[in-house]
């Protein structure tokens, strides 16, 4: 009787705890999309409630959360063919970091799992787990960590402390994962390449922010400091910083890098469910770019480009880089809006954004630029490029040394002609080249 009387306990208190579940997911609008997924992938009958199916196979789960096979074209100093075998392992490693390594994943732990990792999480929460999850899939991929720290650092971050170091080349693959995961739903949408059977993905340039992150990991700033450091090479070969140093940096420069797991998860589930209510689910979830948003950016409907997939949109000074590091450094509608355009690799920059003014094409002077964006009341992006000298001592004699910059201004309520100044906390200055730092606005209070 009294084993009985604590089974039915038990069982009580697993019932209320999924109807709890159920019932915070339903509000948040996921719950018709967990229960389709659970119902295909599960192994039960289909004519059964979903609450009652047994569990879904982990191995099943880690083949949902796959990324497609990719054939990744890098710049020369990133190593493509490591990357890829990164990206193969991403699958394994999300749904051990989300769902935790079981034979099978029950109705109720697939829903604890996908709120905690998705709808519960913190900026710093959700970052940590980001971070867990580069060193799985480099743990996956029997990679090194450079260091030998790989293994203490996954163990310190269940005890919520951030140790070890990171090397350079880590820091750029960190990156480039981020940028692919959160990119996924229009990549993973195009045409294979029908030679290799991969697609072709040509990454954007992150040399801007793994500089900047170096810099900052190294010298522990994450303030209005840019100055241009040494870091040593701990083994000649490459650069480390402390973890705690990138995570600190990323939380306060790009802290919209933290959704790349959260959003990663959501994408692939939509994908894998391949009916008119996933669809409609992802419509949802990731509404198609407004037409009042970064210098207007408004939607091309021209259709996918048939040539292979490319992210490095070179027309202007906004490449797809540059486009990424200021949509993650953004907060709020206006920087998810301008991440999502610069993952949508089927077309370029230009479709996405009016082009208010651009010098090579409306002219040089400031009567053409006022000229050109008077009267918008929309979000305004201005990218400006510039070039310093100086003059540097060498043998006896002075040689000047020329340095080029790429500096950006947000506004988000446009540009006035007026006498006073005006502006809220959207406001944002970049330092953009040659490493990217956001000076966002303080309060300044006198006496």
């Amino acid at each position: 009787m009294g084993a009985s009387s604590s089974s039915t306990g038990k069982s009580s208190a697993q019932e209320i705890e999924v109807h709890e579940l159920e019932a915070r997911l339903t509000a948040t609008g996921d719950l018709p999309l967990l229960q389709h997924v659970f119902t295909k992938f599960s192994r039960s009958s289909t004519s059964a409630s979903v609450s009652t199916k047994p569990a879904i196979p982990f191995s099943t789960l880690q083949a949902t959360l796959s990324f497609s096979a990719l054939n990744i074209k890098v710049s020369s100093n990133s190593e493509g063919p490591q990357l890829s075998k990164l990206i193969q392992c991403i699958g394994p490693s999300v749904a051990e970091v989300v769902f935790e390594p079981e034979k099978d994943v029950d109705w109720m732990k697939f829903l604890k799992g996908y709120e905690k990792h998705c709808k519960q999480s913190f900026g710093a929460t959700k970052l940590k787990n980001l971070m867990i999850l580069l060193c799985q899939i480099r743990k996956f991929a029997r990679l090194p960590s450079g260091v030998n720290h790989t293994s203490q650092v996954v163990e310190s971050f269940k005890d919520a402390d951030l140790e070890g170091l990171i090397a350079e080349s880590q820091v750029r693959e960190f990156l480039s994962l981020c940028w692919l995961m959160m990119s996924s739903p229009t990549i993973q949408k195009a045409s294979y390449d029908a030679s290799t059977g991969q697609l072709q993905v040509e990454l954007p340039d992150i040399e801007t922010l793994v500089r900047a992150s170096m810099l900052a990991g190294h010298s522990g700033r994450t303030t209005d400091h840019v100055e241009r450091l040494e870091i040593p090479h701990t083994d000649g070969s490459d650069k480390e910083i402390p973890i705690q140093g990138l995570f600190s940096w990323m939380l306060a420069t790009i802290p919209g890098v933290s959704n790349a797991l959260p959003q990663y998860v959501q994408d692939q589930l939509v994908q894998s469910g391949s009916t008119k209510m996933g669809e409609n689910k992802f419509q949802k979830a990731f509404p198609e770019i407004s037409e009042s948003t970064v210098g207007s950016i408004a939607r091309d409907k021209a259709g996918i480009a048939k040539e292979p997939i490319k992210s490095t949109d070179s027309s202007g000074l906004l490449n797809i880089g540059r486009a990424w590091a200021v949509g993650l450094s953004l907060q709020g509608q206006i920087g998810a809006e301008l991440v999502k355009a610069s993952g949508n690799v089927h077309e370029t920059l230009e479709s996405h954004i009016n082009l208010l003014y651009r010098s090579s094409v409306h002219g040089q002077g400031m009567n053409r630029f006022w000229k050109q964006v008077e009267g918008y009341k929309g979000p305004v992006l201005i990218l400006l490029a510039a070039k310093s000298s100086q003059k540097i001592e060498e043998d006896g004699g002075q040689n000047a040394e020329e340095s080029s910059w790429v500096l950006g201004f947000f506004v988000p309520e446009g540009l006035e002609n007026k006498a006073s100044f005006y502006g809220g906390s959207g406001c944002c200055i970049f330092a953009i080249e040659p490493e990217f730092h956001p000076f966002r606005t303080t309060v300044c209070r006198e006496g």
